[in-house]
């Protein structure tokens, strides 16, 4: 899945590109998510691109796999900041007080203005927390790419709220 995502960049040769993956904690090392409870609390990661690129690049991050304590709430936000030419940040952020154990995300830097990296972040779940059996929300996600006919998707971070059979199901509809 994500190799097919970096067709989409690489289908231009001129393009500078970098990519990679990373754990970015690890399990029983005591780093602040898992051994503290306050809030707010995160951990910062530098991350350096293989080469320097020209110019600043867009990065794109896609969460692999996570794993938090199964109690409830829990879960975590990703943030990308301060990209230079010769690499970046990655800010978790722990969004309950439950120990978060470890995150490990695959990522891609482009430079490319045809291309556009969108966050949304939203915390409006009232209608999921009403009624019964399956519920769907739309949300509309605005961009500034008049022609654009493909898309990546990715999750960069998840508050699980309610304990409901242990499910929880994210579909994305384009």
């Amino acid at each position: 899945m994500f190799s097919s995502q970096l067709l989409l960049v690489w289908s231009y040769s001129s393009l500078q590109v970098d990519v990679g993956e990373k754990q970015l904690m690890i399990t029983a090392t005591g780093h602040i998510l898992e051994s503290s409870s306050m809030l707010p609390r995160s951990l910062t990661i530098d991350l350096s691109f293989s080469k320097i690129l020209k110019n600043p690049p867009q990065v794109f991050i896609q969460t692999q796999y996570m794993d938090w304590k199964q109690d409830l709430p829990g879960g975590f936000i990703l943030q990308v900041s301060f990209i230079n030419t010769k690499g970046f940040k990655i800010i978790v952020i722990a969004v309950s007080p439950q120990p978060l154990y470890q995150v490990f995300v695959n990522w891609f830097a482009f430079d490319d203005p045809r291309i556009q990296v969108l966050s949304f972040e939203t915390e409006d779940v009232q209608q999921l927390k009403t009624g019964q059996g399956n519920r769907i929300m739309s949300y509309q996600i605005g961009h500034d790419l008049k022609d654009a006919s493909n898309g990546v998707i990715g999750i960069i971070g998840i508050k699980h709220i309610a304990l409901d059979k242990s499910m929880v199901e994210f579909k994305v509809i384009l």
